[in-house]
């Protein structure tokens, strides 16, 4: 986290020299990513070094994105070959004179099996530092620390993959006694940070298991159900209580998306950790349609895949650029497909389907273009034959799109049909509204809020939920 801080630093200083404003600048990541992006939003050392938020699948509130002191640096030491006493001093010097994949090999192997049954992830991870000093990144809790953060004042787009906890099925076939004993325990489903007596605890931890399996035994013929509930407990839960907590404490907008594209061949997340016989849009298959993996293959662009990679890319783009991540669309569809391809406005608006809008500012004085950033890229001169050919090219291709698709938007496009506006996180229904990316995009109650409601329950201290 320090190293990320030094890096933030860097590119506030330095990013004008590659074209980049050092009053414009968003930060974002995936899963620990994202969970390392909430904490830059949260500790005080990156004040001021960025204007805006992406959290993909993860918040520092993730039970895996706060790891409790058990001694692990000591227990590393002992298993790199550490005779010594618990010193700190001492523990230091030793490891700083081993190898790193010395250290790499047994960091794993240091959790016990009660640890892991307590659904320990990591024996490293985010913790709230022993000491505090100028350098101190995480001085108090990630909950406390949310309440007056410098990131409540930027804009933040959050939220998750519809089937998340499919990346449980890696963990339930090589710890499968961790699945067979929920049936004689499950009160290690209930929040530590909960904080509840035992009783309490065990009659949760069956209401939990209740919601999730009903009668049923967990094993691994309802592998699934555990899928789903790990989606809560590892994911879904974290980001409710973000929103919580930035609806009572941010004053700068909250934009809540769910990603529930679900491929047969482009999901590689799931593919590879479930196999092809299982389908959902797991954690992390967000991810093939924002980079290029070694896994992908040309795509027609017609496909729902490469309108899927448009969509969610002109998403991250348009909110990068403004802080309001709204793109055009009109019955579920978008021309972000045109908008990439043509690098400006349709030269023919009146054809194409109106743009979304939201209400509120984005609190900062970015000096992008309202056209997209991609308008910096036209520079050349325009009496050059190339750049002419080249805008020939775009402006064939982009009339082909108005001419077909687009007019077809128009006709569907009366005032009454329109998606509703994704607007900014709010509490006046009591369900947050998201954007749901899937085939098609709605502005939908976040499907999971219902079993949600029940994770909040085990909060009797409502002070420590959000």
């Amino acid at each position: 986290l320090k190293d990320q801080v030094l890096g933030l630093r860097w590119v506030k200083r330095n990013c004008h020299f590659f074209g980049g404003d050092p009053d414009n600048i968003t930060v974002f990541g995936e899963s620990a990513g994202a969970a390392s992006t909430h904490y830059m939003m949260l500790t005080e050392q990156t004040r001021h070094l960025f204007h805006k938020c992406v959290l993909l699948s993860g918040t520092a509130l993730a039970p895996w994105a706060n790891i409790p002191q058990h001694n692990w640096a000591y227990r590393l030491a002992k298993a790199t070959g550490y005779r010594g006493e618990n010193v700190d001093k001492l523990v230091l010097e030793h490891l700083q004179h081993c190898k790193a994949s010395n250290m790499m090999k047994v960091c794993q192997d240091l959790l016990t099996t009660e640890e892991r049954h307590q659904r320990m992830m990591f024996s490293f991870g985010p913790t709230v530092e022993p000491y505090v000093s100028k350098h101190c990144v995480i001085p108090r809790a990630p909950l406390e620390m949310m309440r007056n953060a410098w990131g409540n004042e930027i804009p933040l787009l959050i939220g998750g993959n519809s089937s998340e906890g499919l990346l449980i099925f890696t963990e339930a076939r090589k710890y499968p006694e961790l699945m067979n004993k929920l049936h004689e325990d499950a009160t290690y489903l209930v929040p530590d940070d909960a904080k509840v007596h035992a009783d309490k605890r065990k009659e949760f931890g069956e209401m939990l298991k209740r919601q999730y399996f009903g009668d049923s035994v967990p094993s691994w013929q309802t592998v699934l159900q555990y899928a789903d509930l790990f989606s809560y407990k590892y994911f879904w839960h974290g980001i409710q209580r973000t929103l919580h907590s930035r609806l009572h404490n941010a004053s700068a907008p909250t934009y809540l998306y769910r990603f529930d594209f679900d491929s047969k061949h482009f999901n590689f997340m799931r593919i590879i950790t479930c196999g092809r016989n299982i389908r959902g849009t797991c954690h992390g298959d967000d991810l093939s349609y924002l980079f290029y993996n070694g896994g992908a293959k040309k795509l027609k662009q017609r496909s729902a895949e490469f309108r899927t990679i448009r969509r969610l890319t002109t998403m991250l783009v348009r909110f990068a650029e403004c802080g309001n991540p709204n793109i055009p669309m009109s019955e579920g569809h978008d021309h972000s497909y045109h908008y990439h391809h043509h690098h400006r406005q349709p030269e023919r608006p009146e054809q194409t389907a109106q743009p979304i809008h939201s209400n509120k500012q984005n609190g900062n004085n970015s000096s992008s273009s309202s056209n997209g950033v991609q308008t910096a890229q036209h520079t050349k001169d325009e009496s050059d034959p190339e750049h002419n050919q080249q805008l020939s090219r775009e402006s064939s291709f982009a009339d082909s799109v108005v001419d077909g698709v687009e007019l077809a938007f128009e006709v569907n496009a009366s005032p009454a049909q329109q998606q509703p506006v994704w607007q900014p996180v709010s509490g006046d229904s009591g369900t947050y509204k998201c954007l749901n990316i899937s085939d098609e995009l709605e502005v939908i109650d976040l499907p999971e809020a219902e079993k949600l409601r029940l994770w909040d329950e085990l909060y009797i201290d409502k002070t420590l939920l959000y």
